[in-house]
């Protein structure tokens, strides 16, 4: 694991010194983009993430590395529309490499960003794409999550809080015991802390969630992920480290890079 850890420092050394040489005025959002979770605030946004979670357990290890294009359309202000297209590979231990499309993520996202206090509101939620032999999402199962939140901004320090609800659903929006459609539903609960400065956001990401259902799958989970964006014009640059806070995790720890234009 020392050897991933190395590798995450130096992506957010990479980002830091890239400071010292951007001019020109980078644009403002009233609050950050926010990397680990994604952007609160609507705005018309294209751009590619990649990001790999790593585990190891005794004489178990399993990496998850996903590759995906985004897009993000805003009416105006207050309303957005957004989608992504992931592609995950997936490394575990006594099994094959498998690599696939991920399950197709939508969104709709509304805030109020007039005045220090923006309220937050919206919908996520993906498409069945994927395919259950590989283990990287389903051709039978989507994710649904809608989301409300508040956030401050002032001139220096920001702060979003934003709670989700997850679950689990088919076409209809029924368990299927026969295929195994036991759905897995969850709360989450984000805290979000940034320092912007003009070509500059320093972020920290709390994140509990809690996953009830199944009850014998009942079980809850913190992580935090400290990490940047570096803002030149429209452009941006985002680095984020997740890290697991539990004893049970999905993921050890994470690392996450995220380019864009913002128009």
């Amino acid at each position: 694991m020392r050897s991933h850890n190395k590798l995450h420092f130096l992506l957010l050394t990479a980002a830091l010194l890239l400071t010292g040489s951007i001019f020109g005025q980078a644009r403002q959002f009233p609050l950050p983009d926010y990397i680990y979770s994604r952007p609160v605030i609507p705005g018309t946004r294209f751009g590619a993430e990649y990001s790999t979670y790593d585990i190891e357990k005794h004489k178990y290890y399993k990496r998850t590395q996903t590759i995906r294009a985004n897009g993000e359309f805003a009416f105006n202000d207050y309303f957005s529309i957004r989608g992504d297209l992931p592609w995950t590979r997936k490394k575990e231990t006594n099994t094959e490499t498998r690599t696939r499309f991920d399950n197709m993520g939508l969104g709709l996202h509304l805030a109020n960003p007039n005045g220090n206090w923006i309220p937050l509101g919206g919908l996520d939620f993906t498409l069945a794409t994927g395919n259950e032999k590989t283990g990287i999402g389903s051709k039978r199962i989507f994710n649904l999550e809608p989301f409300v939140g508040i956030g401050y901004h002032g001139d220096l320090f920001s702060i979003a809080a934003i709670g989700r609800y997850n679950s689990q659903a088919n076409k209809q929006f029924k368990e299927d015991p026969a295929k195994k459609d036991d759905f897995e539903r969850a709360w989450i609960a984000n805290l979000n802390l940034g320092m912007s400065f003009t070509y500059l956001d320093l972020l920290l990401e709390y994140q509990y969630k809690y996953l009830y259902d199944p009850d014998p799958k009942r079980q809850s989970f913190h992580s935090i992920a400290p990490g940047l964006n570096v803002k030149l014009s429209n452009f941006m640059l985002g680095v984020s480290i997740p890290y697991a806070l539990s004893k049970e995790r999905p993921y050890d720890i994470g690392a996450i890079v995220r380019i864009y234009g913002r128009f």
